[in-house]
């Protein structure tokens, strides 16, 4: 923005005024899926219960093969929420570190 009131007498410059806003917005970090810390042996009940969803070979319709879409879609869901523990990163995490390495770090 520019400020008329302070220009100086007989010249044609006028002051310019520039306002930064600086202030720095804190990022909130969303929990994620932990698939490095999962007991793999309890999520293979999802195997067990996609075995008992119905299985053609033919699906006759768009709408029953949306139908067995949607079924399929929420048993994956549901075992990943049930199963897979949440982990809220943080900047001093080593991504590359699993369980596995903690426990061989034990043994020796």
């Amino acid at each position: 923005m520019t400020i008329l009131d302070d220009c100086l007498a007989k010249t044609v410059h006028f002051p310019i005024v520039t306002m930064l806003d600086m202030s720095m917005v804190s990022q909130v970090e969303t929990p994620q899926y932990n698939f490095k810390g999962t007991d793999w042996e309890v999520v293979r009940e999802l195997v067990t219960r996609l075995a008992r969803l119905e299985c053609k070979d033919v699906i006759p319709t768009e709408g029953e093969f949306l139908i067995r879409l949607n079924v399929l879609t929420c048993a994956i869901k549901d075992s990943i929420n049930k199963n897979i523990p949440l982990v809220t990163p943080t900047p001093y995490q080593k991504h590359w570190w699993s369980r596995e390495l903690l426990d061989r770090c034990r043994e020796v």
